[in-house]
């Protein structure tokens, strides 16, 4: 690859490597910040200064500037340690007499030159290893034997980088440590192992001996880590910790040192301000393209004069970083390390000055270690000019109409048109022609510091006014001010904003309502109400209620209103009402029906005035028609009937409904009577029967005997009548019964036919007079003989057919017959006892007094006889006339008794 030093490396990238962003600010011209650039080589070991067309051991071989190298021994024998490149003749290779063995380490050589370019890959020259045997763990595989000269890289960090190519592997993989090697000869390790088999490229080689064309694994490595270089030489040292000699076998070649010093880069951020503002300078230290790690940069930056460290403390995104930048000092100082992969990283510390001027920090302000300078970056500081606008804008707008009542909202962008912040930005209001009070201006959060170019917009409400309308427009002005950092308050020009009112338009709704939807009668109240909006845009005063169509028949009260109706705004409302009592007709009429309109003044007289649409309301009034009767029969009746009495009936009506009843009459129900009930009359009330109202109606009735037999007379009745609507009512059923009390009678009077018996065989005819004494009729009137001393046989008693129904006070007679035996003669009388039976209407036997009759039988000398006939001496006849008088004396007393 010849014998120059290479300018720039290809790399292979880490994994986690990131960028670290930076502000664009003034920033120095070859800063990158944030984008790592190439490394710089400075030194390179191609093998190029060797072996031509015959091997050549490692230790034999010396560079272009002088430079030895050498190994342990068992990398410089069998196979290992040669240099060798493809063209070189098939034979032996010095010590490595296997011909399969110098055909792959040909074959390495060969790969390696065409990875690095070569326009020639097979006269590339490379250090190979075709390990044989164990050349144990950590053995070195090349070192210098003495130090290079570096001197200009003092105080720089190095790394280094190698070109691989492996094979075999599968089986197992160079695993390569470099190191650097002071001036003492110790050596210290940079970075991590190199695995040679973990590049993902590979070169085809063409076949040569007994090997055929194949693919062989090849890459270039550069270490992970780096050195801080501080000495004038330094050495190279690489081992390998695979010690088999199983696998293990590649070739290496185009060792380089590289240059990785981080860059350095300032920039300040805004880059021109107000004095007394604060920037921000971000100090980035942007890794190389190798990514490797570098521990242990630092720097201190003297900032130049008129630049202090503002308040707030330093930041930095750089690990293990150490940080020093006191509050209002000049001077800034950090160390710290990049880690394998990090791209940059950056510390920041906030600057100002009190004056207006131009500061540059370029690399004379910098003493570093392990950093190249950056360029200069300037920071401009301008004189404070505070300065402030306002603008006001209002919702609605000019092209808007306002109305009464609507909420006016007021805008005030407030923008800092100076170059310093303004605090405590405020609106002072100025002229305003509004009647109502207007609202404190409020600003948001942001009005307390407001960055110069910033806006804020605060706000105040207002709510129109009646006047406001009136007047047209309304009008207002307002300034703006804020503190600055130092010297006067700016105030703003005044800015106004004017909107107008819209044109006059006056309306009225009304909504009218009662406080009831059904009436239920006559004497309840309907309290009306009248619901009056302005629907218009302007006041109306004197408002008021006109009512139009009244279906009552009575008198509806005034309307009243309250005081607010004096002056009505628009959107308001304002209830008026009136009071009606209902009459019985518009109960019967069913329906109320009432409509109204309302109407009031507009400021302007020559407005006309409005006048609502007609709102009517209905109520109804339902019809609950009811009717009772009380039923009732005169005094007498009541205590006791007799046949014959005549009974008078009152029929007490009352209409216990809601609505007049016409027609009203009294319908008879049961009768028990067995007579003729009159017909019903009633007065010329019942014609129109108002509710609550009631008439008396009448009949009459005669008893008869039927009735006083039943015990009692029972009526029933009931009324209805004719409503205005619907069904006609009839009423419950009324009942009165009259009482017949009972006074079941019966006498007997008994009789002969003869007052004294004179002869055996002698006829007696018997006759019981029997009379219903009571008030009931009797059934079954029969005489039921008792003690009788006669010795004959008495016939039985027959009666007339009369004795089946007996009346009260009505008389039959039944009759028997004796004949009269010699023992009544002997025994000189013959008694005879008896009394009447009958049955009651209830069905119950009654039995009169007994009634007894004697008749004489004593004989005490024969009879005078006339035609035959004996005569009674006239001594026996005075006696007998005196003992039939007694006995007719006792039978009239008895009849007397039962009469």
């Amino acid at each position: 690859m010849g014998r120059t030093l290479v300018a720039a490396l290809g790399t292979v990238a880490l994994a986690g490597a990131s960028l670290i962003g930076v502000a664009t600010a003034a920033q120095a011209a070859p800063g990158t910040p944030g984008t790592p650039q190439a490394n710089h080589v400075v030194f390179s070991e191609d093998f190029e200064n060797g072996p031509g067309t015959a091997p050549q051991l490692l230790t034999a071989y010396t560079g272009v500037g002088g430079q030895k190298y050498t190994a342990d021994p068992s990398w410089l024998t069998a196979c290992n340690g040669i240099i060798v490149n493809f063209a070189i003749p098939y034979t032996t290779l010095g010590n490595c007499t296997a011909a399969g063995d110098s055909a792959n380490l040909r074959q390495l050589a060969y790969a390696l030159g065409v990875h690095g370019g070569a326009a020639n890959p097979a006269a590339n020259d490379v250090v190979a290893a075709y390990t044989e045997n164990n050349p144990g763990a950590g053995a070195v595989e090349i070192q210098t034997v003495s130090n290079i000269p570096l001197a200009a890289a003092s105080g720089r960090f190095l790394t280094f980088s190698v070109d691989t190519a492996a094979v075999n592997c599968g089986v197992s993989a160079p695993r390569y440590q470099f190191a650097f090697l002071d001036e003492g000869g110790q050596a210290t390790n940079v970075g991590g192992e190199l695995n040679a088999c973990t590049s993902t490229s590979t070169a085809t080689v063409p076949a040569i001996g007994p090997l055929p064309q194949r693919n062989i694994n090849v890459g270039t490595y550069t270490s992970n880590g780096s050195v801080l270089f501080n000495g004038a030489s330094l050495g190279i040292r690489m081992t390998n910790a695979n010690g088999s000699g199983v696998g293990n076998d590649a070739a290496f070649d185009n060792i380089r040192i590289l240059d990785v010093t981080p860059q350095l880069d300032k920039s300040f951020s805004p880059a021109s301000l107000v004095a007394g503002e604060v920037s921000t300078l971000t100090l980035t230290v942007t890794n190389t393209a190798d990514l490797a790690a570098k521990n242990g940069w630092s720097f201190t930056d003297a900032l130049p004069a008129g630049l202090t460290i503002a308040d707030g403390s330093a930041a930095t995104s750089c690990p293990s970083s150490v940080v020093t930048a006191p509050s209002g000092g000049t001077t800034i100082t950090a160390s710290g390390n990049l880690s394998a992969g990090m791209a940059s990283c950056a510390i920041t510390v906030k600057v100002t000055s009190p004056v207006a001027g131009t500061f540059t920090n370029g690399p004379d302000n910098i003493t570093s270690v392990g950093l190249d300078e950056p360029a200069d970056a300037t920071v401009e500081f301008v004189a404070q000019a505070p300065a402030i606008r306002v603008v006001k804008s209002a919702t609605p707008t000019s092209e808007d109409d306002y109305t009464v009542g609507q909420a006016v909202t007021y805008y005030f962008v407030v923008t800092n048109t100076g170059n310093v912040a303004l605090t405590d930005v405020s609106v002072d209001e100025g002229a305003f022609t509004g009647t109502g009070v207007l609202s404190p201006v409020t600003c948001p959060a942001g009005a307390e510091n407001l960055a110069p170019s910033a806006s804020v917009t605060c706000t105040a409400t207002y709510t129109v006014t009646q006047e406001d309308v009136d007047a047209g427009e309304l009008t207002n002005a307002a300034t703006a001010t804020g503190t600055p950092p130092q010297g006067p308050p700016p105030v703003s020009e005044e800015s106004t904003v004017t909107i107008p009112s819209a044109d006059p338009a006056p309306a009225l709704t009304i909504d009218k309502s009662a406080d009831v939807q059904t009436v239920q009668g006559a004497g309840d109240t309907i309290t009306y109400s009248f619901l009056v909006t302005n629907t218009g845009n302007v006041t109306l005063n004197d408002v008021t209620v006109t009512e139009g169509a009244f279906s009552g028949t009575g008198a509806l009260s005034a309307v009243t209103c309250p005081a607010s109706a004096a002056a009505l705004a628009p959107g308001a409302d304002v209830t008026c009402t009136a009071t009606y009592v209902v009459t019985q007709a518009d109960v019967d009429a069913g329906t109320i029906t009432n409509a109204a309109t309302a109407t009031g003044t507009p400021p302007n007289p020559q407005t006309p005035a409005p006048v609502s649409p007609s709102d009517d309301v209905t109520v109804q009034a339902e019809a609950h028609p009811a009717v009772t009767v009380v039923k009732s029969a005169d005094d007498a009746a009541q205590a006791d009937i007799v046949a014959g009495q005549q009974i008078t009936y009152a029929f007490l009506v009352t209409n216990t409904g809601n609505v007049t009843l016409a027609d009203v009459t009294v319908v008879e129900g049961d009768f028990s009577g067995a007579g003729a009930l009159s017909a019903v009359t009633c007065p010329a009330a019942a014609d129109s029967l108002a509710p609550g109202a009631q008439v008396t109606c009448f009949a009459t009735y005669t008893v008869v005997q039927a009735d006083v037999d039943a015990g009692t007379v029972t009526n029933s009745a009931t009324a209805t009548g004719t409503p205005p609507r619907g069904q006609a009512p009839v009423s419950t059923p009324s009942e009165v019964t009259v009482p017949s009390v009972p006074a079941p009678g019966l006498s007997v009077v008994k009789t002969a036919s003869i007052d004294r018996a004179t002869a055996v065989g002698q006829a007696i005819t018997y006759s019981f007079a029997v009379t219903n004494t009571g008030n009931r009729t009797m059934t079954d009137v029969t005489i039921h003989e008792g003690a009788f001393t006669g010795t004959g046989t008495l016939s039985a008693v027959t009666c007339p057919a009369g004795a089946a129904s007996l009346a009260p006070g009505a008389k039959i007679t039944c009759t028997a017959t004796y004949t009269v035996t010699q023992a009544d003669v002997t025994a000189g009388a013959i008694s005879n006892t008896a009394t009447a039976a009958g049955t009651t209407p209830d069905g119950d036997p009654f039995t009169s007094d007994p009634s007894t009759v004697t008749v004489r039988a004593s004989v005490t000398a024969p009879l005078a006889t006339t035609g035959g006939a004996n005569l009674l001496p006239v001594a026996g006849i005075a006696l007998l006339v005196v003992i039939a008088g007694g006995v007719l004396l006792i039978v009239r007393r008895r009849a007397a008794r039962d009469n």
